[in-house]
């Protein structure tokens, strides 16, 4: 997958996910087994499938310091960790626009 369409998916799938903050990352329709056309992406991450899983080098710029070699999902300072363990309809919807806004690292 080029860049350009890694990025352009994770803005559509992370837009989704905040008009539709009950939903998982997997519940996306646009997954192919969902019967969209987005192919499988690592951690159903297009940033992820991106960058091979190679937390370092993510073309999302978080602002946040690298913390036990992951930016996302294990640092309690990012929306996606936080996203992950919120239960409030609208912090989660917010938290998942937020990360479709995320800047892309020039790398």
């Amino acid at each position: 997958m080029e860049r350009k369409e890694a990025i352009e998916l994770h803005r559509e799938m992370w837009t989704w996910l905040a008009e539709n903050p009950d939903k998982c990352k997997n519940e996306w329709p646009e997954w192919q087994e969902n019967g969209g056309s987005a192919p499988y992406a690592i951690s159903s991450c297009f940033a992820c499938e991106e960058c091979s899983y190679v937390c370092i080098a993510c073309m999302l710029d978080w602002g946040i310091a690298v913390y036990d070699g992951c930016y996302c999902e294990k640092n309690e300072r990012s929306p996606y960790h936080n996203w992950l363990r919120e239960k409030d309809s609208t912090i989660k919807s917010h938290l998942a626009n937020v990360i479709s806004k995320l800047p892309i690292r020039d790398i």
